[in-house]
């Protein structure tokens, strides 16, 4: 959910209760009804955008925080996850989330190379190893060089 569709719900329920205060006097019954409907549907268009921005919000942080607790699981795990990797379902499981909770969290560390994805053979569904990324010995080094010892992304 995007903020600027956030703003624009509340410009257009705005703009409704402004030209009903305004226009009161010149605008007729019927046409005060409609307005006064058309601001009843912006309001709830404006309740349902500020709920979806804030569920992305807490979406965000729940994945940020599933993130950090894998890279804290790999960083304990090193030595078996920097030679073999480790499936994504083994990952869920020591960090204690569900699969789908682990690929996104996965996805997110992915992004900023910490962690790969490499297939293992043809299987359906397809499964994954996860390896060490491009920039995970500069996120491990930061993570052990670090007072708390906890990821936190960007």
């Amino acid at each position: 959910m995007s903020f600027l569709k956030l703003l624009g719900a509340l410009v257009m329920t705005g703009t409704s209760i402004a030209m009903l205060v305004v226009d009161h006097a010149s605008i007729n019954r019927f046409g005060r009804v409609a307005l006064f409907g058309i601001i009843v549907a912006n309001v709830a268009i404006l309740l349902d955008h500020c709920k979806n921005y804030m569920k992305g919000n807490v979406l965000k942080a729940e994945i940020q925080e599933n993130a950090a607790r894998i890279t804290d699981w790999l960083l304990d795990n090193g030595a078996k996850f920097e030679q073999d990797g480790v499936s994504e379902r083994s990952l869920a499981r020591g960090v204690g989330i569900s699969t789908e909770q682990a690929r996104t969290a996965i996805d997110q560390l992915e992004n900023r190379e910490v962690v790969v994805r490499d297939p293992v053979a043809l299987t359906d569904p397809p499964r994954f190893l996860v390896r060490p990324g491009r920039s995970w010995t500069s996120t491990r080094d930061k993570l052990v060089g670090s007072a708390d010892g906890r990821y936190s992304p960007r």
